[in-house]
């Protein structure tokens, strides 16, 4: 198995800083961060960080707070830095009709501090952009 692949899912993650990991991990993990970790995006999958090396998983219910992509119930987080749910996103790309003007009103993708504040470790615009698609194609969407 590849080392940034999750062994639990197969899916391809990427590298996230101790810095990402310990601003979500819980205090009792933080002996266990190094710089081998992976983020695992799959929504399915209830593993969010990884260390195949070490062979160290960790589960949503070793975080500190919500992974918004890997949760199916409110509140669904899409941009930490901005503190904007799935919800807020929705209900704004309704009033709006427009995806752009929704990022305007709610804030979303314009924080800076992703590297800390989102469990990615990366901006929010990778996991935005299916909003996008979804505002392109005039699907009604659940709130």
């Amino acid at each position: 198995m590849e080392h940034n692949r999750c062994r639990i899912c197969g899916s391809e993650g990427w590298k996230v800083l101790p810095i990402t990991l310990g601003n979500h991990l819980k205090e009792e993990y933080w002996g266990l961060i190094d710089s081998d970790f992976h983020f695992c995006p799959s929504p399915e999958c209830d593993v969010v960080y990884f260390n195949n090396v070490s062979g160290v998983y960790f589960r949503k219910s070793e975080l500190r707070r919500r992974v918004g992509i890997k949760e199916k119930d409110e509140p669904k987080p899409v941009c930490y830095c901005n503190r904007v749910t799935e919800r807020d996103l929705l209900a704004a790309l309704r009033e709006s009709g427009s995806f752009e003007k929704a990022l305007e009103i709610t804030g979303a993708g314009k924080g800076g501090w992703c590297i800390i504040t989102n469990p990615s470790g990366r901006c929010c615009e990778w996991h935005l952009r299916n909003y996008g698609e979804v505002g392109k194609r005039g699907k009604e969407v659940k709130s």
